[in-house]
């Protein structure tokens, strides 16, 4: 695991930013490194990172380097790093980045006090942003960690039965007609929240657009209730 620390030294250049490329391998073989239980070389790799954030001055450098550091982290000290890095590397429009931060961020929530229900929500937005991306294996691995958390998929006919809980609140409030904006509102998320899980009820129900889904059987019957 010394490479991790050897190929930052080698890829770094004193007071420049290493490169996206060779940033997002540093931090992936950083996490490796951490996973294997060398904590000490891990460590030194964060603090060889941080260096390049402070040259980078990105928020998805830094969104990266905290992420790390959460994985190092303990207590409350770790949650908080989770949520910054999450949050930064939304508003650095990384995606698949951020939804890599909350599944992880989830799976500690679990792993570290057995908090069920506090890891729904990340697990949840990793595994919309994941559907929507098409990236089937993340989007798997989340599930299957969302399921661990308590979350279950609803068995309806007309291919709900592929939606989860929140994903078939926000397909019912969309099927009246109500938007992103008062959607949001009403569950507590924001609207690009929001539309992300409409991509992803759209796809998963194979409805070319949000207006038809008030075609959806199961959907507009008042004998259903929210699950």
């Amino acid at each position: 695991m010394a490479s991790v620390h050897l190929f930052l030294i080698r890829n770094s250049r004193d007071g420049h930013c290493m490169g996206l490329p060779c940033y997002g391998k540093a931090t992936e073989q950083t996490h490796v490194t951490e996973a294997c239980g060398r904590t000490a070389w891990a460590q030194s790799a964060c603090d060889v990172l941080g260096e390049h954030t402070r040259a980078c001055g990105t928020a998805w450098a830094e969104g990266m380097y905290l992420r790390t550091r959460a994985l190092l982290a303990r207590g409350m000290e770790a949650e908080t790093l989770f949520q910054r890095a999450a949050g930064l590397l939304t508003e650095a429009g990384a995606v698949l980045q951020a939804a890599r931060t909350r599944l992880l961020w989830g799976e500690w929530l679990l792993e570290t006090g057995h908090r069920r229900t506090k890891a729904r929500d990340p697990l949840r937005e990793a595994v919309t942003a994941f559907s929507a991306a098409g990236a089937e294996a993340f989007e798997a691995r989340a599930a299957r960690k969302l399921g661990v958390a308590g979350e279950r998929t609803v068995a309806l006919g007309g291919g709900l039965h592929a939606l989860t809980a929140q994903e078939l609140r926000v397909a019912r409030m969309a099927a009246r007609g109500e938007t992103s904006r008062e959607i949001g509102a009403a569950l507590f998320v924001s609207p690009r929240t929001v539309d992300a899980h409409v991509r992803s009820i759209l796809r998963k129900l194979d409805v070319p657009s949000r207006r038809q889904l008030r075609h959806v059987e199961g959907l507009c019957l008042s004998d259903l209730t929210d699950a």
